[in-house]
């Protein structure tokens, strides 16, 4: 796919290194370590967060999946930037070295599990595929959440794929 002609705006990154690559395929979504674990309890701690089961972080599953090969042919070219087809907005995709920390920062397997975000619309919208299920065809679905309400119930299909994602003009949610 010519990433470069797809959007009407683009601010592209440098594309991702293989090594970055490799991590995003081999870290990003591994299991969190005992050190992430006890700073998502401190992190709670410090910010005045009521912790009814300290080192709950520990339950949270981060779904171990394949990222999408239109994805990772995407970070190839941009890792990272800001992006713009008619109303669609992407504020920020994320950079590889910001997905898990955004994981970890936002709750993202408490609140919605099975989710990875990927970027934003400049809204307070999440942009995060919805990897709960075996990937179809290689893709997963892209959903919408609002960062003030990450929640399954509250999130809307935008695409059935990456490249869908990228290509649509309009804001209409299924």
């Amino acid at each position: 796919m010519d990433w470069a002609t797809i959007f009407e705006e683009s601010s592209p990154e440098s594309g991702a290194t293989e090594q970055e690559i490799t991590i995003l395929t081999t870290q990003t979504l591994a299991e969190l370590t005992e050190s992430e674990i006890v700073e998502v309890d401190e992190w709670r701690r410090k910010n005045g967060q009521v912790i009814e089961h300290p080192l709950a972080a520990r339950s949270w599953n981060i779904p171990n999946r394949p990222f999408p090969p239109s994805y990772i042919e995407f970070l190839r070219w941009s890792n990272g930037g800001e992006f713009a087809n008619g109303e669609r907005q992407f504020a920020s995709f994320f950079a590889i070295e910001e997905i898990r920390d955004t994981v970890l920062g936002w709750e993202i397997p408490e609140q919605m599990n099975g989710a990875i975000p990927i970027g934003m619309d400049g809204c307070g919208g999440f942009y995060l595929f919805d990897m709960r299920k075996e990937p179809k065809e290689t893709e997963y679905p892209i959903v919408i959440a609002h960062c003030g309400s990450l929640a399954w119930n509250d999130a809307c299909v935008v695409a059935n794929s990456f490249p869908d994602l990228c290509i649509h003009r309009t804001d209409q949610w299924n």
